[in-house]
């Protein structure tokens, strides 16, 4: 697979250069440079926090779409004296165990978010759910292969939707290699470019003379034996 822009954790994956498949991303190094949309199909739970904006824990949930493959997570962000830092989590322990964290670092100080009782059990539907195929549909008819739904510092989830990020090279910034190895994750998304989204590649047809021409036969001789040829004497 020949990869067309930035660089991510899959790409020294692939065995040999495959030029006839073609993967094109966005040139953004970091998730928070990428230009984001918000009419796709994808729905993930609201983010739920615990603490305040200085020192506190905010429980994100987020998905991948690569090689059109669906794959949860949830974001742990925690702050501290206005410095944060991530962790990505790929399974649904994990995830649990983040919002236990949360409650047990700041037990007398909830977010505003964090009175929805039912935030694990929404973890856990999003975790166990699975691709529907519109899903899938709309992934081909807009010819994408990666997308995630990774939310921005300060995003307005009431009035913006749901933001996503498409066809980039930043899948290492959330640690989908924690989930998906380098090699799986180049099979994945070759596999998906050329096995499954449509060639954008006019069809041409030609005509009969053309065709013969093109099997190497000559239009002005028999298919049996060149004109002028003599056959020869049968030997009994």
């Amino acid at each position: 697979m020949k990869i067309i822009g930035g660089h991510d954790y899959y790409d020294g994956a692939g065995m040999g250069v495959d030029t006839g498949v073609v993967f094109v991303r966005d040139n953004a190094r970091h998730l928070a440079d990428l230009p984001v949309i918000t009419d796709h199909p994808f729905r993930v739970p609201d983010p739920t926090s615990y603490g305040d904006t200085g020192d506190g824990a905010h429980l994100i949930p987020t998905l991948v779409l690569i090689g059109g493959d669906r794959v949860p997570a949830l974001e742990e962000r925690v702050t501290r004296s206005l410095r944060g830092a991530s962790t990505f989590h790929y399974e649904l322990a994990d995830a649990l165990s983040a919002v236990e964290r949360a409650r047990e670092r700041h037990p007398n100080r909830w977010g505003s978010f964090l009175r929805r009782r039912s935030f694990p059990d929404e973890l856990r539907a999003l975790f166990e759910a699975d691709i529907r195929p519109k899903e899938t549909a709309w992934l081909i008819d807009h010819h994408l292969t990666v997308l995630t739904t990774w939310r921005p510092g300060g995003w307005d989830r009431l009035n913006k939707g749901v933001p996503a990020q498409i066809n980039h090279a930043c899948l290492k910034e959330i640690e989908l290699y924690r989930k998906i190895d380098p090699t799986t994750a180049h099979m994945r998304i070759s596999s998906f470019v050329s096995g499954v989204l449509p060639f954008e590649r006019e069809t041409v047809e030609i005509g009969d003379r053309d065709r013969i021409r093109k099997a190497g036969f000559d239009l002005k001789s028999s298919f049996r034996r060149p004109k002028g040829q003599k056959k020869r004497a049968r030997q009994g």
